[in-house]
Order: C-alpha cells, then sequence, then structure tokens
C-alpha cells in the first residue's frame, strides 16, 4: 500500500498511518511534502499540523503558516 511506503520513508508510526491514510493523495505531491517536511516526523504529525501544512502547500507558501 501506498501508505506503508510512506511510513517507511518518512519514519513514522503505524499509530500514524490513519492520518497518512486520509491525505495521502495529497501528499504524494513533492510541493507538498517540501512544506510539509519538518512535520512528518513521529513527534510532531497530527491532523491539525498536518491541515494546516496542506493550506499552506496549496497557497504556494514556502513553510507552514500560522493560520487566524
Amino acid at each position: 500500500m501506498m501508505e506503508d511506503a510512506f511510513l517507511e520513508e518518512f519514519g513514522l508510526n503505524r499509530s500514524q498511518k490513519n492520518i497518512v491514510k486520509k491525505y495521502i493523495r495529497e501528499l504524494q505531491y513533492s510541493s507538498v511534502q517540501k512544506v510539509c517536511s519538518p512535520i512528518l516526523t513521529v513527534d510532531k504529525l497530527d491532523e491539525l499540523t498536518l491541515q494546516r501544512g496542506l493550506i499552506s502547500s496549496f497557497l504556494k507558501f514556502k513553510e507552514i503558516t500560522k493560520l487566524g
């Protein structure tokens, strides 16, 4: 599965698989991975932070920006 390869590539835990599975279509893009790379770690990845990263990426920001 694509999620398993992503987890392995970024060294994420199996417990984070549901988050990755939910957003795997977006996470496949290198531009998204570039913006989100600081949070694609075991201790930083959670759904809210990932959503902020995805929005930042889609808005063409170079890094995750605090929203609101």
